[in-house]
Order: C-alpha cells, then sequence, then structure tokens
C-alpha cells in the first residue's frame, strides 16, 4: 500500500501540516517519503507547534538516515535589526511627553512606535528554498554575525534515477 501511495505522493521536500501539528499518519509521511521538511510556525504562540514528538517522526520516516527538518520556530523568526536612531528619538520623546504633554509630539511616538512595529521581509527562521531542477538548496540566515558565513544550508542534486541526494 505504502509503494502504491508513494507512487503518486513521493516528494523531495514536504511543508508540514499545520505548523506542525501532529495530526498526520507515519503511512502518509512513509509515503511522501521526503529528504527534507519545511514546518512554518511562529514565535509565542499558544500552542505547542512544532510538536515535538511530530519532529521525531519526520526524522524517522523521512528519506535517508538523516533527513533535515526546517522549522521557522526552531531557525527562530525575529526581527533582523531595528533603526537604532528611531528607538533614541522614541526614549527621547517619551522622557519630553513626560514633562509637558503635546498632541503633536504623542503623534511623532505614535508614528515612530508604529515604524518599529512592523516586520521586517527578511527574518531570521524564514526558510528559503530554491531549485535550478538540476540541484536544490534549502537555506536560513545564521542569527550571529559573522564576516563570512551568513547563510546555513543544506544542498542537494538529483541523481540519475531523479532522487534527491544531499551533498554537502
Amino acid at each position: 500500500m505504502i509503494d502504491d501511495a508513494r507512487a503518486i505522493f513521493q516528494s523531495d521536500i514536504m511543508k508540514s501540516c499545520h505548523h506542525g501539528a501532529a495530526d498526520v499518519t507515519d503511512a502518509f509521511l512513509e509515503a511522501v517519503n521526503p529528504a527534507a521538511f519545511v514546518i512554518s510556525s511562529g514565535d509565542a504562540e499558544g500552542h505547542v507547534h512544532p510538536r515535538p514528538d511530530l519532529l521525531g517522526r519526520l526524522g524517522a520516516l523521512g528519506r535517508g538516515s538523516a533527513p533535515v527538518i526546517l522549522a521557522t520556530e526552531l531557525q527562530r523568526s525575529t526581527r533582523e535589526r531595528e533603526s537604532q536612531d528611531v528607538i533614541d528619538r522614541v526614549t527621547a520623546n517619551v522622557e519630553k511627553l513626560a514633562a509637558q504633554p503635546s498632541a503633536a509630539l504623542l503623534a511623532k511616538v505614535k508614528q515612530d512606535l508604529q515604524s518599529l512595529s512592523g516586520r521586517n521581509v527578511e527574518v531570521y527562521g524564514a526558510i528559503y528554498v530554491k531549485t535550478d531542477g538540476e540541484q536544490l538548496i534549502a537555506a536560513f540566515k545564521i542569527e550571529e554575525q559573522s564576516p563570512t558565513d551568513k547563510w546555513f544550508y543544506f544542498q542537494y542534486v538529483f541523481d540519475e534515477n531523479g532522487e534527491l541526494m544531499r551533498t554537502d
């Protein structure tokens, strides 16, 4: 049965269901048989996602001896940087507001706070998957700044049978 399902469902990379919830059967994971999994789950949410038991099942049931599990929760999901100038300006303006309330100054503080509360387009934790049909890279940004290493990645090629093989 698994082999019949694999002919239809097998995939090189699998996007996990519902933020890494455990609502997936082992039979389905065996049929999809991916070499890599991507789990998109946020930080500071009220659920236990990704589920620790699911992570174990993905590792056990994925393709090869060490299938890759990339999860935004594990790779983090924070803003890359804040504008120190805006932070300093908000701090100074809040102190001014405390000393002498002003509608105009309050509006400036609200505007600056709004700009700080937005998300950057590139965040740590974002999982990037790119392919040209011959090779595939799954990557995420490294949080600690390094002059040479900005990305952590897994590199794959397709073998003569069209199977995805990890090369790193």
